[in-house]
């Protein structure tokens, strides 16, 4: 009878590992069920994601997508946006950042905090944007004042030639 226990004891334990193990292989949200993610989230769980090395960035990215696209995913929405902004992420991406922000401002029982932070959001991708194009115009401008400086410099090039040419040397 003991044996018949032990045997039990054993597969009961392994059920339980095996279980635990399995569990760990997937990413879950140890918040309760039904609490609100709030900014402080937003920005919490874009640092963390920032912070890590590129392959785990990665899957945690390709997550954030997924839950974005599923019915209340806005937060994971904003979270994707702040990861896509920040500068020094593989996947920065204003235009994606702006469009996951809108439909977030969207959502009409959106909290306060989220909607507040959307809105910054918002305002400061559609500042960047502007002032890229500003930046791109203004190196368009410098390539074409560089090309006609250099186009000034090979006409007096040529005009010194001339004189040197016409002048006649000293004897």
């Amino acid at each position: 009878m003991t044996g018949c226990f032990r045997w039990f004891a054993v597969l009961l334990t392994l059920g339980i590992l095996s279980g635990g193990c399995a569990a760990m292989g997937e990413r879950r949200d140890l918040r309760p069920v039904g609490l609100e993610r709030d900014a402080a989230w937003v920005l919490r769980e874009s640092r963390r994601i920032g912070r890590l090395p590129e392959a785990e960035r990665r899957v945690e990215y390709r997550r954030l997508q997924e839950d974005a696209a599923l019915p209340g995913g806005e937060g994971a929405g904003l979270v994707l946006a702040c990861v896509a902004l920040r500068p020094e992420s593989s996947f920065n991406d204003s235009n994606l950042a702006l469009r996951r922000v809108q439909e977030a401002r969207q959502r009409a029982e959106f909290p306060e905090d989220l909607l507040a932070l959307a809105e910054l959001l918002e305002a400061m991708i559609l500042h960047q944007q502007r002032l890229k194009r500003e930046l791109g115009a203004e190196r368009e401008r410098s390539g074409s004042l560089a090309d006609k400086l250099r186009a000034l410099e090979d006409i007096e090039k040529i005009i010194q030639e001339r004189e040197r040419k016409a002048l006649p040397l000293p004897q």
